[in-house]
């Protein structure tokens, strides 16, 4: 299922990256692979695993921000957050983090800072290993 979250906020755990960002998770993917059975004309596909989608974001920050840091700071590190270690909130009462069994790390990860305004464009994308799972308060 995708979801998305419009000026939400992403925590890598009590740490916000930035101000207001815009969100949206792919969501999962099955693969299937081709059964030929002897005889058979049909090529069949059988359900297999299941693939983790790919969380995209971009957003706004101040220069400095200690969360845009941490993420640069994970992305060079290839660090692996797990359940309730990094939250894609969606809005005020709801947010999704991986399940028991997964995890995500920052796959890509982009600050373009403008120095004159005091802003940061920042923009990421978070490589879903596994599934997230969404929590409402």
């Amino acid at each position: 299922m995708a979801e998305a979250g419009h000026k939400g906020a992403i925590l890598l755990g009590i740490v916000p990256i930035g101000g207001m960002f815009d969100w949206r998770y792919s969501g999962e993917e099955r693969d299937g692979e081709d059964v030929v059975e002897f005889g058979n004309e049909v090529v069949l596909n059988e359900p297999t695993v299941i693939r983790g989608g790919v969380v995209t974001a971009q957003g706004n920050a101040k220069l400095g921000d200690a969360g845009v840091a941490a993420a640069k700071v994970a992305f060079d590190a290839g660090t692996k957050y797990v359940a309730d270690a990094i939250f894609f909130q969606i809005n005020a009462t709801s947010h999704m983090t991986p399940d028991a069994t997964s995890n995500v790390y920052i796959s890509k990860f982009s600050a373009t800072e403008h120095e004159a305004s005091g802003i940061c464009k920042v923009s990421m994308e978070f490589k879903v290993s596994g599934q997230l799972d969404t929590v409402t308060a």
